[in-house]
């Protein structure tokens, strides 16, 4: 993952498939090294498959 300001990687995860863990795992790696923890998000994705499994959904719902 990406901070589209400092265009820094926040959340990364190198994972064996394309698949909804791996997304998961960037995001909470992403999520966890925030440093402005009350300021809202807004999150993108390029809307594949792995990007609409329900838990990958339900972690990203209170970001909005």
């Amino acid at each position: 993952m990406t901070d589209a300001y400092s265009k820094k990687i926040v959340g990364y995860c190198l994972h064996q498939f394309l698949s909804m863990e791996g997304c998961l795992s960037a995001l909470e790696m992403a999520l966890a090294t925030r440093s402005k923890q009350e300021s809202k998000l807004m999150h993108h994705s390029d809307r594949g498959v792995q990007y609409c499994s329900s838990e990958y959904v339900k972690q990203t719902l209170p970001l909005a």
